[in-house]
């Protein structure tokens, strides 16, 4: 009887355990192939008007930081692409970076890696 009763607690633990992180080195071969371009080798963006993970400034047009978003609202900004609102002449990411579309998991170990990037 209390083995079954610490099975089951442990299998409670797991359904109420958050998702697992993305593995960020595998993240990083994402960023890149996809990301360096614009945000630059090691998250000091190199373009005006693109956002700098390294120092997690405030993202222009929405000002809060990278920090402050969640999980799901990255993801979204990466799927969807971004267009920064309040400088016009500033470019546009397109979905995924311009690059091949990624699953759940790709973007959970992309956005593991940018989050490390932070200073």
């Amino acid at each position: 009887m209390k083995r079954s009763a610490g099975l089951a607690g442990a299998f409670v633990l797991i359904l109420l355990s958050p998702a697992l992180a993305g593995n960020p080195q595998k993240g990083k071969e994402i960023y890149e192939t996809t990301c360096i371009p614009c945000h630059g080798p090691e998250g000091n963006a190199i373009i005006p008007g693109v956002p700098s993970f390294a120092k997690d400034e405030a993202i222009p047009g929405k000002g809060i930081k990278l920090s402050e978003l969640s999980d799901e609202e990255v993801k979204r900004n990466i799927s969807r692409g971004f267009k920064n609102p309040s400088t016009p002449g500033a470019p546009i990411m397109p979905p995924f970076g311009g690059g091949p579309p990624l699953s759940d998991g790709e973007l959970e170990d992309l956005i593991a890696y940018i989050r490390s990037l932070a200073k």
